[in-house]
């Protein structure tokens, strides 16, 4: 689904919840690239987070 105008993230939540995950499968288009920048940022961010717990 695409809408024309900026969508809040509470409607997008909303959008997600009422789906399987499966649905989403194949619905963002990224390069290897990108998919790396993603797993370096996730792996980034819960060092920082059990760090500080």
């Amino acid at each position: 689904m695409e809408y024309k105008k900026p969508v809040s993230i509470e409607d997008a939540i909303r959008y997600l919840i009422r789906r399987k995950i499966s649905d989403l499968a194949g619905a963002w288009d990224v390069s290897e690239e990108e998919v790396r920048e993603v797993k370096a940022s996730l792996r980034r961010g819960w060092k920082a987070w059990k760090s500080s717990a």
